[in-house]
């Protein structure tokens, strides 16, 4: 259990009171590095909800980006409790990295976007003028 991890959760704002106790749940499974693979029953006990609204509610919150399934071939998912699209920094100095590398390609891939609307809208701007001339 780590007791980051769990002040963390506790300290998010999460919309939906069933993801939030979630979250907490799942901090409370993960080890120092930021991992962990709480096993469905384990979160159904904790929460109290259905097998299926649990998965449901693990969706959510990887969508909303506070958790990261990796998906293993014959193994129990492995689920990555994040901090604001970051892994905590428990001292794990390689998940540190690892988000460090993702952080940046996720950056310089909203940088390529917004590149690419900005020539668009100058596209369109310039064919507009044209046409009203």
């Amino acid at each position: 259990m780590s007791a980051r991890a769990l002040k963390h959760a506790w300290d998010r704002f999460i919309p939906d009171s069933g993801a939030k106790i979630t979250l907490i749940a799942i901090a409370a499974a993960m080890n120092d590095d930021g991992y962990g693979t709480p096993p469905l029953p384990y979160l159904m006990r904790k929460t109290s909800k259905a097998r299926r609204t649990i998965q449901y509610i693990l969706e959510k919150l990887a969508a909303w980006g506070e958790i990261r399934i990796e998906r293993r071939a014959g193994r129990s998912n492995r689920i990555t409790y994040l901090f604001a699209t970051r892994a905590i920094d428990f001292g794990g100095s390689d998940a540190m990295e690892r988000a460090s590398r993702e952080l940046e390609d996720e950056n310089a891939e909203l940088k390529r976007m917004i590149d690419q609307a900005i020539t668009r809208e100058l596209r369109q701007q310039r064919g507009a003028s044209t046409s009203e001339s």
